[in-house]
């Protein structure tokens, strides 16, 4: 088979990302800010043959922005596995306003303790699998819809999980508005620059 080309998107700016709240699966539009990013990735982004989006506002809309397409057209296939990490009672809560309890669960999470589920959300164990998951599902479905440019407007934990998984990549945190290609044959994959 042909080398495809996936290209994740990690959605604009949101409200919630600009008063620094843990956002995971609660829906926070974008801000002012992340609008005008949105329409900017509009000459970043290569052709495409199908896009896969999380279903929370903020994905769709920097979506919808960037690609001029809309969630219920043809092209866009909209999947719930493809939503950010499940932070359970650390949701919607402002970081810097974090009580101790909240912190020790909030470090169990960033220190990658993959069984950890203090927060009563998701543990990160299960969020990897979910990600690998939802990764083989648009890989097997774009084989068979021969589809070989894949643009998937995502969060910045499912980006890191798979980069992570396949690249073997250790990163930080991804930019809002930021694009990673990667281009492969379904099993072996390769950073695009």
């Amino acid at each position: 088979m042909d080398n495809m080309d996936l290209f994740f998107i990690r959605h604009a700016t949101s409200i919630g990302n600009q008063e620094s709240i843990l956002q995971g699966q609660m829906d926070y539009e974008l801000s002012e800010e992340g609008i005008k990013e949105a329409m900017k990735l509009k000459i970043f982004l290569p052709k495409f043959d199908i896009i896969y989006s999380s279903p929370l506002s903020r994905c769709i809309q920097t979506m919808e922005l960037s690609s001029g397409l809309k969630s219920v057209d043809d092209k866009v296939k909209i999947d719930d596995q493809l939503m950010e990490f499940d932070f359970g009672d650390l949701q919607g809560k402002k970081k810097d306003e974090l009580d101790l309890a909240d912190i020790r669960k909030y470090r169990k999470i960033a220190m990658k303790d993959l069984s950890s589920n203090d927060h009563n959300g998701e543990s990160l164990e299960i969020f990897g699998m979910r990600c690998i998951k939802v990764f083989s599902k648009i890989i097997e479905q774009s084989r068979k819809n021969n589809w070989n440019k894949i643009l998937i407007f995502t969060h910045n934990g499912v980006i890191r999980a798979i980069l992570e998984e396949y690249l073997k990549l250790e990163i930080g945190s991804v930019g809002n508005a930021s694009i990673y290609g990667l281009r492969g044959d379904g099993i072996n994959w390769h950073k695009l620059e």
